[in-house]
């Protein structure tokens, strides 16, 4: 299970607001998105409402999701866990 950080998005709002993010703000810091990879809309029946999933590649960050969630009006950064630990790779580049 993803873990996820609250971020602010700047977008640009079409028909409908937050139509497409074009920056994140994530701890002071301006992230330009300069490719839309995948966006998808994931419906829920519970109190958490619909949410908007976009896989962005951010310019000084690289590629990230992004969930903007209608029920609060916010946005979150998910941040998987890695494949495998880090002693693992470190141990694999030391061979």
């Amino acid at each position: 299970m993803p873990d996820s950080k609250k971020i602010d998005v700047s977008t640009y709002d079409g028909y409908k607001g937050g139509e497409k993010p074009r920056k994140v703000i994530m701890s002071g810091r301006e992230y330009r998105i300069t490719d839309i990879l995948k966006t998808s809309r994931v419906r829920r029946a519970d109190e958490q409402g619909d949410e908007e999933h976009f896989r962005v590649n951010l310019k000084g960050y690289g590629e990230a999701e992004i969930v903007y969630h209608h029920s609060w009006d916010g946005w979150t950064l998910e941040e998987k866990p890695a494949d495998r630990p880090l002693s693992e790779v470190f141990l694999k580049s030391k061979s």
